[in-house]
């Protein structure tokens, strides 16, 4: 079994790719629906598209430099190693 930092980002299924905001907006239909995909407007950045009390809402997941020279994805609920981990 791949453990769920193993598996690439692109095969799971809330991943989407660079599709582009009104795409995601399209999909997010129900509460609680969400995907991760590429931010058109920064290549190589992450955007979090959520459907929560009847509105739809774009997070940039930022990637920073913490003290340990290592790199974190930064999210509402915290620091993560990976875009993987936050799932």
């Amino acid at each position: 079994m791949i453990s769920m930092s193993e598996k690439p980002l692109a095969e799971h299924d809330w991943y989407h790719g660079a599709i582009p905001r009104i795409e995601a907006q399209e999909l997010l239909r129900q509460q609680g629906d969400f995907l991760v995909r590429e931010s058109h407007g920064k290549p190589g950045e992450y955007v979090l598209s959520v459907y929560s009390d009847g509105q739809r809402r774009h997070f940039i997941i930022q990637f920073v430099d913490v003290r340990s020279q290592s790199t974190s994805w930064v999210s509402t609920d915290g620091i993560h190693c990976g875009i993987r981990e936050m799932y």
